[in-house]
């Protein structure tokens, strides 16, 4: 189901973004429970945003959906680019598999309550527009919830994943993580929470 966005409240919003390797440790576990539910039962946020899934947005995930039982009103929104919903339309069905095996760490869109298609281009094999994506969803909420360490950036470039990227300076949170620090928003890094 596509989101009508008009009908969402900027105050209630929260975009989730964290790292392609994160250690989900129960300290972790238990930091992202408590973040959530604090959100949920005591600040009344409603949407939560999801772009790329990776362990951390997984775990958000699956605390998020334990707390719609009890809060039913929660939205767990899938923020994709444009014609990114087509470029990705046959990952349902290979998921249903991949989805039982132990320790994988990714969700089709399939499974999220609603989407927000924004405006812009994808480029595939290309971290622009995971940039572009990270940006418009940070625009639209109140608070950034993040995992972010920094490993990223202190990689050689050589063993960076991303090195035919045209910005190969910061990976693509690090750039969230900069453009979130100069929003107007709440931003909680977890990893540099202790």
């Amino acid at each position: 189901m596509e989101i009508k966005e008009r009908y969402l409240d900027f105050l209630k919003a929260c975009a989730i973004i964290g790292e392609s390797q994160v250690d989900v440790t129960p300290a972790l576990e238990a930091k992202v429970h408590e973040t959530l539910t604090q959100f949920v039962k005591e600040k009344g946020y409603r949407y939560f945003y999801f772009g790329p899934i990776g362990p951390f947005e997984t775990l958000c995930f699956k605390h998020l959906r334990e707390l719609q039982k009890s809060h039913p009103d929660i939205i767990l929104i899938n923020f994709r680019m444009g014609n990114e919903l087509a470029f990705n339309a046959g990952e349902a069905s290979f998921f249903k598999g991949v989805l039982a095996q132990e320790n994988v760490h990714t969700i089709p869109h399939t499974v999220f309550d609603g989407t927000i298609v924004c405006d812009g281009e994808v480029y595939p094999g290309v971290k622009k527009t995971y940039i572009d994506r990270n940006r418009d969803m940070i625009k639209r909420v109140i608070t950034v919830l993040m995992y972010f360490n920094h490993a990223a950036e202190k990689m050689p470039h050589n063993l960076r994943f991303d090195t035919r990227d045209f910005l190969p300076e910061k990976s693509g949170i690090g750039f969230a993580y900069e453009y979130a620090k100069m929003r107007p928003c709440n931003l909680i890094n977890l990893a540099e929470e202790k």
